[in-house]
């Protein structure tokens, strides 16, 4: 998936607007490093107890998110002073693991359904988070005023996103173990607009800040499985159901012009999808299959760097 992301992102990019480059230009391509970071994502998966009393008091562990490193690049091309088109997006895939002992205390199960869930136990509890997610992007890029310090436009356009999680905690100790897993994949399409604005700061550098907002239509497949070799019966339940997805998204960029058509740019981005996570809980004993979801939100915030080159 890392690979596919990766080609997709050198190919299909996710854009900085048209107003960083001059207006006699006809092409562009922006190559970025984004240190992106998920700041909703981090789901319970165990509370460790320090005392072995059978009362259900501690500490609630989750799974933590770092930076990560994506590539973004951006191509497009106007065919006058104001106009241009951009074919655009990026992706992010990444995994993370945690594991917790019991110690001299004890582990509470908080996922599992009732009859066959680890209560108070002495073991370990270890989790396995990932998301993968990919954005594509085609835009028409309008700008709506230009003087010599100020710039300012828009862009109307086609959004497509994917975003997946999945979980997985294995619960084992006092000679069982349970196995749950869990699994969220939203597709969507839809209407993206955006506006932008530059101010020029000096001779060679400008300030570019931009705001999107997407309407999108499309599914979400969950899955819930739940198995433990010691218990009796196992489950395995998915579904789909039609959703429409709301993302906004915001950066702001300091550009800098290096001469012979090069620049240099950093700033801020971020980013919040709204309803594309739908996570499956039991509701009730594992025999009854009662479960249901919690929607929430995909959120990102990060740091970008890049160059671009404009002939």
């Amino acid at each position: 998936m890392k690979t596919r992301l990766f080609v997709l992102t050198l190919i299909l990019v996710a854009a900085t607007s048209a107003s960083t480059f001059a207006g006699e230009d006809l092409f562009f391509i922006e190559v970025d490093a984004l240190a992106l970071r998920p700041t909703n994502a981090s789901p319970d998966f165990v509370i460790v107890d320090p005392d072995d009393d059978f009362n259900v008091e501690g500490t609630i562990r989750s799974i933590e998110f770092s930076s990560t490193l994506t590539p973004r690049i951006t191509i497009g091309t106007r065919w006058n002073a104001v106009e241009g088109l951009e074919l655009s997006g990026w992706g992010f895939d990444e995994t993370e693991t945690g594991s917790v002992s019991s110690g001299d205390g004890l582990l509470w199960d908080v996922l599992s359904p009732p009859n066959i869930s680890m209560l108070g136990y002495r073991g370990t509890a270890t989790a396995r988070y990932g998301i993968e997610s990919l954005v594509l992007d085609l835009s028409y890029t309008r700008e709506a005023l230009s003087d010599d310090q100020y710039h300012a436009g828009f862009s109307v356009g086609l959004r497509r996103l994917e975003h997946k999680s999945s979980l997985s905690v294995t619960y084992a100790g006092s000679g069982r173990s349970v196995l749950v897993a869990t699994r969220s994949d939203a597709k969507g399409t839809g209407l993206r607009a955006e506006a932008w604005g530059s101010m020029r700061l000096s001779r060679r550098w400008t300030i570019t800040g931009e705001v999107s907002y997407a309407v999108l239509v499309g599914t979400t497949e969950i899955n819930l499985n739940a198995t433990s070799p010691s218990a009796f019966p196992s489950i395995s339940v998915s579904g789909d159901r039609d959703r429409t997805y709301g993302t906004i998204d915001g950066s702001l960029v300091l550009v800098g012009d290096l001469g012979a058509g090069f620049t240099l740019r950093g700033g801020v981005t971020l980013s919040r999808w709204m309803d594309t996570v739908e996570t499956p809980r039991f509701l009730d004993d594992i025999n009854l299959a009662a479960f249901d979801t919690q929607v929430s939100d995909a959120q990102w915030a990060g740091l970008s760097l890049g160059v671009g080159f404009h002939w």
